[in-house]
């Protein structure tokens, strides 16, 4: 059974206390529910911290020694246990530690696996996108052929090196970015012969890319 934590109270036992204390005068939102993955993740978190820095954090809200015992303890004074309960606390308040407390071990994983999806999403409509202008301004209205074809890698052309290394140096990267070339952007690569052109040309072709600019260059 799930235990809700309110966020407008104070805790005395533990692991509430220690959620309390970490959040400290912040705008953290505490976990809705104190479920198995999200003390998964405050056991991780605890794991990062130093020995020292974990010893006085269990002691003072697991065990609720005072500053005291523990100095006594550790042989060290109060106001050096008060130090490192204090930076401890605020390492625990890092993103890196808190997403792993307040969503839980899956939890977060999932919510990373989300956003880095999201940003791949976004990054492949801004490319295409970008694409689509740029065969615009060139008055480009065609099908090079399908999607899974132009996502390949220059290397599926099986071009000579030559070859590929001219493309490379254009910022060429997949099949798709080679027909999307210009005539003037052909003519004028470093170190692309005729020869070089025409055998792109023919590799493209051979594999079902037609009606780009390369198909003037075939010998």
């Amino acid at each position: 059974m799930e235990t809700t934590i309110s966020p407008q109270s104070v805790y005395p036992d533990y692991p509430y206390n220690l959620l309390s204390a970490i959040r400290g005068n912040t705008t953290l939102e505490l976990p809705h529910s104190l479920t198995k993955d999200v003390l998964a993740g405050l056991h991780y978190a605890l794991s990062t911290l130093e020995d020292r820095e974990r010893e006085i954090i269990m002691g003072r809200f697991q065990e609720g020694l005072p500053l005291d015992d523990l100095a006594a303890e550790l042989d060290i004074s109060d106001e050096r246990v008060r130090q490192i309960q204090v930076k401890a606390l605020r390492k625990l308040r890092e993103p890196c530690r808190w997403n792993y407390i307040s969503l839980g071990i899956a939890g977060y994983c999932k919510s990373r696996a989300t956003a880095e999806y999201n940003k791949g999403f976004s990054k492949g409509y801004a490319d295409g996108y970008r694409h689509g202008r740029m065969d615009q301004e060139n008055n480009i209205a065609h099908s090079y052929g399908p999607d899974d074809l132009l996502a390949q890698p220059i290397e599926y052309l099986n071009l000579s090196t030559r070859a590929q290394q001219c493309l490379f140096l254009r910022g060429c990267e997949t099949v798709g970015d080679i027909v999307r070339l210009t005539e003037e952007t052909i003519r004028t690569t470093r170190n692309l012969g005729k020869k070089s052109a025409d055998e792109i040309a023919r590799k493209l072709q051979a594999v079902g890319a037609k009606g780009s600019a390369w198909d003037q260059f075939l010998l």
